[in-house]
């Protein structure tokens, strides 16, 4: 039986811009998506803020996510006029349905059940939307587009470089920039994207050499970047993720891997130490001694409140739209009321064991799915994005823990490198690879 191929083709960098071009409507997609991936801050007075992109329903449904429904309509039409009516399949398809039946499906039949009526509540932008940006991603892009993807990843995060420059020279770094939680795996993969790209030669592949060209030339921005932007979580993501990207490397390479991600830890100490003693304080006080950082100090008590939720209703979980309580003493502002800091915590409280039950079982079958592609992986362009959402998969399962994952724009993001990860060479097991395809060779019919 014949398995995806290990040296997957991919069309010359002057075909793929060529082919954009001359499909105008395939050009804008992609333009809407990269605008998907890169915009927004929350930093409501940044300098590059545009006015007719901004929030138009409340603050979180905003033209953004109209775009995305536009161009999903766009794309069917486009298919259906060049008989085009393959749809990609991923490996994370079927969690990724489990995840939106148990973790949003049922929460909200609960909320109907228990309020007697039909309502929209606001918590339908993050779940729900994480799950469908998924498939959406999943019906825009084909596997012959992965280049494209990674360059995708490459101009979003290359605007928040942008931004996060002008930020820091009107405001200064006193609160971090860029500190939406999509800002920062967006920039935690763009520095990591350039270590991998370090250690991954081109060896003659035209496509790749550019995408490393620019991501070793982006490093050193990007690693002052991602460490200003103040997301610990994110951090202590990337040193567990370096370590298992060693051991999954050999020779030279692993040798150089140690050598370079020695250099990357000791180059974000040096960012954080010229950063300022503020930024310093904030980093180690959440360790010491939460009470004098707001941040961590605010998580201990939602921790607290979340749970008891959660033992009162450990099975059944609360209806979407139930905000958190204070089980406190204490007065303070709850600016989480609906969504926690910890994506685990949520899905228990929303969807009771069944429902952490389900999110762990998805983020398992995107660890495994990456750690196939790392194996089946020849071509360096392959090495190199597999290595990377390897790494990106390890980030995000870490920052988890103290970040809601599904919310602040990150759930328009987050899809994104699960998606780019499916159409890698591996990313199915071998009894499964050929039904994945659109055809006995890998291509479409």
């Amino acid at each position: 039986m014949r398995t995806v191929a290990a040296n997957t083709a991919y069309a010359a960098p002057s075909r793929v811009v060529s082919d954009y071009f001359a499909d105008p409507v395939r050009l804008f997609i992609v333009a809407v998506v990269v605008l998907t991936l890169g915009y927004g801050a929350r930093v409501d007075d940044s300098p590059l803020r545009l006015w007719f992109l901004e929030p138009i329903v409340g603050n979180a449904f905003s033209f953004i996510e109209v775009l995305l429904l536009v161009i999903l309509g766009l794309e069917m039409m486009r298919r259906i006029a060049i008989g085009d009516y393959w749809f990609e399949r991923s490996p994370v398809s079927r969690s990724m349905t489990i995840v939106g039946i148990v973790c949003c499906l049922y929460p909200l039949l609960h909320m109907f059940a228990v309020e007697g009526g039909i309502r929209l509540p606001l918590e339908l932008l993050y779940m729900p939307v994480f799950v469908a940006t998924f498939f959406l991603y999943l019906f825009l892009f084909r596997r012959s587009e992965v280049p494209v993807m990674i360059w995708m990843i490459i101009l979003a995060g290359s605007y928040r470089f942008v931004e996060g420059l002008a930020i820091w020279l009107k405001w200064g770094i006193a609160w971090g920039l860029l500190t939406s939680w999509r800002d920062g795996l967006l920039l935690a993969m763009m520095a990591v994207g350039g270590v991998v790209a370090l250690l991954i030669r081109a060896d003659g592949d035209e496509t790749y050499a550019r995408i490393r060209r620019v991501l070793v030339w982006l490093l050193p921005i990007a690693t002052i970047m991602f460490m200003a932007s103040m997301r610990r979580s994110y951090m202590l993501g990337i040193a567990i993720a370096l370590p298992v990207l060693i051991l999954k490397l050999r020779g030279r390479e692993r040798r150089a891997a140690i050598v370079l991600s020695t250099l990357f830890v000791v180059a974000s100490a040096a960012v954080v130490m010229t950063l300022g003693v503020d930024f310093g304080e904030r980093v180690t006080s959440s360790v010491s001694d939460p009470s004098k950082e707001g941040s961590s100090a605010y998580r201990l008590l939602e921790l607290y409140n979340v749970s008891v939720m959660i033992m009162e209703r450990p099975l059944t979980g609360w209806p979407m739209g139930t905000i958190t309580r204070n089980a406190t003493a204490i007065e303070f502002d709850n600016v989480s009321s609906l969504m926690p800091h910890n994506i685990y915590m949520y899905t228990l409280l929303r969807a009771g064991i069944l429902g952490l039950l389900a999110w762990a079982a998805m983020f398992w079958a995107v660890l495994r799915m990456n750690l196939r592609t790392v194996a089946a992986a020849r071509r360096p362009l392959d090495r190199f994005a597999s290595l990377w959402l390897l790494a990106t998969t390890i980030t995000v399962i870490v920052g988890g823990f103290t970040s809601p994952v599904v919310a602040d724009r990150l759930q328009l993001f987050l899809a994104f490198p699960l998606v780019l990860g499916s159409f890698l060479p591996g990313a199915w097991p071998a009894r499964a690879a050929r039904a994945s395809q659109p055809g006995t060779d890998g291509q479409r019919n």
